[in-house]
């Protein structure tokens, strides 16, 4: 018997010139990469708590379970916060703990947005986008794209996934994570 996906996480990316239009949009691609610090957090909170968790400096921090656990909201110009993107074209691995190159200088970082809605009766996703704008002065070359959480102003990854985009100087890209449960 083949075993059907319960959960799954997808990325997705829409490229707009620099007066907005849509230029492409991008498939949707599986994110595997969900990372021990995601799990670890799960864990901290079904728990009730705590437990060694490495930052996106390397260091370990011991969060206990709290509200601000598992927090994406990434607000504008937060580069420690949300979606976010780098160069990096290791492979990723189970231990990973952060972008492996990641990109911030001549980057605008517009604020995350989050949704949660129920497409069938028993499909439930939440789906977090940021907009990223390329003032770089040459083409952006995305090759990885993470996904980092903030608690008690501590930042952790949660998923660091390979995915290739260009982005012109003076376009945007919009990257949206989709985590979907199902029956």
């Amino acid at each position: 018997m083949q075993c059907k996906r319960k959960i799954s996480t997808e990325i997705q990316a829409i490229l707009k010139d620099k007066q907005g239009r849509v230029i492409k949009i991008y498939p949707k691609k599986i994110a595997h990469s969900l990372i021990k610090q995601f799990i670890q957090f799960l864990f901290i909170q079904i728990a009730q708590t705590t437990l060694a968790v490495k930052r996106i400096t390397g260091a370990d921090a011991n969060p206990v379970a709290h509200s601000t656990n598992l927090q994406c909201v990434g607000v504008v110009d937060d580069t420690n916060d949300g979606v976010l993107v780098g160069t990096g074209t290791t492979a990723v691995t189970m231990t990973d703990y952060k972008l492996e190159t990641q990109v911030t200088t001549g980057v605008t970082h517009a604020a995350q947005t989050l949704t949660l809605t129920y497409p069938t009766a028993t499909t439930a996703k939440i789906s977090i986008s940021r907009t990223l704008t390329n003032n770089t002065g040459a083409t952006l070359q995305i090759k990885e794209v993470a996904l980092y959480s903030k608690s008690y102003n501590l930042n952790f990854c949660f998923d660091r996934t390979l995915y290739a985009v260009d982005v012109p100087n003076g376009y945007s890209i919009t990257l949206t994570y989709t985590i979907t449960i199902s029956l």
